[in-house]
Parts: structure tokens; C-alpha cells; sequence
């Protein structure tokens, strides 16, 4: 299963001007990893589903989806769809796209429900 949220993967790489900043972006990123696995972890006892919160340093996340699923002997992937829209997606690809299209265990894409705005 695959569960990110967009804000661990924000960081200005325009602020990188030293190592000490360097170290408090990693901190923070860190910490806001820290807290979305406390949140996954009571969702998952909630409704007592088994889950191994797995983290996996690189730039490929697909990749390292379906490398731990491969490394756990998955037999099925659940993940997230963020619903960029076709062009956005071709455009800077897709995580969800990866996974379905390389993973050799059936793959479900799950939508977010859209926020009603009234």
C-alpha cells in the first residue's frame, strides 16, 4: 500500500544555501514523516487492517513501491490517485501510472473523494 502526501515531498530547492539549512529541511521533512506514520498507524488499528509502514530513501517512488511489494511478496497494491488530469500527468508523470503499468501483482487506484464546496 501506498500512502504520501504531497507536503513530505515539498521542498524549496532554491533555499539550500548552506549545510545547516540543509539539516533543517531533512529535520522537517523527517518530522512531517514522523507524524503522517502516527496518522496512518491509527487509521490502520482503527479498522484493523495490518500495515507495515515501510520508508525508502531515492527519487523514484514507484520504483520503490513496487521494490518493497516484490521484497514482501505483495499479491495485490493499493494506492492513490491525486487526479492530475491527463495532460498533467503526461506531463510529470504519475506515481499511480508507474505502479499499474510496471507491477506484476494487480494494482487498485483509489480516487480522493472531491471536497463538496458548498
Amino acid at each position: 500500500m501506498q500512502l504520501t502526501e504531497k507536503s513530505v515531498n515539498c521542498i524549496d530547492l532554491s533555499d539550500l544555501g548552506s549545510p545547516a539549512r540543509v539539516e533543517e529541511l531533512l529535520m522537517e521533512v523527517n518530522e512531517k514523516v514522523r507524524r503522517l506514520e502516527i496518522k496512518y498507524k491509527a487509521k490502520s488499528d482503527a479498522k484493523k487492517v495490518r500495515y507495515e509502514f515501510v520508508r525508502m530513501p531515492g527519487e523514484k517512488p514507484g520504483h520503490a513501491v513496487l521494490e518493497v511489494s516484490k521484497q514482501s511478496g505483495a499479491i495485490f497494491i493499493v494506492t492513490g490517485s491525486r487526479g492530475m488530469g491527463k495532460i498533467k500527468r503526461t506531463v510529470m508523470g504519475s506515481v499511480s501510472d508507474y505502479i499499474l503499468h510496471h507491477s506484476p501483482v494487480p494494482v487498485l487506484i483509489c480516487r480522493h473523494k472531491e471536497k463538496d464546496n458548498r
